[in-house]
């Protein structure tokens, strides 16, 4: 029964953990890895839920060579609440497998489910970013997501383009970490076409992100330099200030 094969999924963790042995964990592994294609979606659900938590158990050898693919499938399952689940769930494999298996893996996975279907699986790709971020590099991690982010930014989903808002910081951030500004530079240069736009929209989501880089950046040590400030993003806030549309001029105030 399903109920039955999604409970013994459920266990999986305190099976593992109860067997010391690399062939016992191996041979429970590929037992509960084999329902990947189980026709019922509550036992598909319970992989996406569960297999993550298992990565400290059985290590790293074992996540990149087992778990890891079977996670890849269940990212391009046809059910949205599967996808979900383990994009809400990759934690655990994210500490286990490392930066480079996890930049080469996990995140392309990831980022295709940008243009998935369901914009609740787009919030969950956006929701899933700052995790990522703390575990890959700079160089890595920061040209990919300013290809998402330019998607994002304009999902017509506002609830997708406001997380966008919100990650656009720790974008930045985590370039400036790596030595680099091409993010700031990115992005603002984005936001301005994006306020020069001629449907209200993206200068109304132009306007938010900006008020957003200003409180990041008010305090010392803040995301971007005061010269950037005066010669990029207060001449862009002062023009949103007299747009036609009262909504933009509301979110500049």
């Amino acid at each position: 029964e399903p109920e039955v094969r999604a409970a013994a999924v459920a266990n999986a963790v305190k099976i593992v953990q109860a067997v010391s042995e690399s062939v016992g964990h191996e041979m429970i592994l590929r037992t509960v890895l084999q329902l990947v294609d189980d026709a019922s979606t509550h036992v598909r659900l319970a992989l996406g839920t569960c297999l993550s938590s298992l990565a400290p158990a059985i290590g790293k050898d074992l996540t990149a060579r087992e778990l890891l693919p079977v996670l890849l499938t269940l990212l391009r399952d046809e059910e949205t609440d599967v996808r979900l689940a383990v994009l809400n769930s990759m934690d655990p494999v994210q500490e286990t497998i490392g930066v480079k298996l996890l930049g080469e893996n996990i995140l392309p996975a990831v980022l295709s489910l940008t243009t998935d279907a369901k914009w609740r699986v787009r919030l969950g790709v956006v929701s899933a970013l700052p995790k990522l971020a703390a575990h890959l590099a700079s160089e890595k991690f920061t040209p990919e997501i300013l290809d998402l982010c330019t998607k994002m930014l304009v999902d017509p989903v506002f609830n997708i383009r406001r997380a966008t808002i919100d990650f656009l910081a720790e974008v930045i951030d985590i370039s400036r970490r790596g030595g680099s500004a091409d993010a700031a530079s990115w992005v603002l240069q984005r936001l301005k076409s994006m306020s020069e736009a001629a449907t209200y929209e993206p200068r109304l989501t132009a306007a938010l992100a900006l008020e957003s880089l200003c409180k990041h950046s008010a305090a010392e040590g803040g995301i971007l330099e005061m010269s950037t400030m005066r010669s990029q993003v207060i001449p862009t806030l002062v023009k949103l200030s007299r747009d036609p549309i009262p909504n933009v001029r509301i979110a500049v105030s």
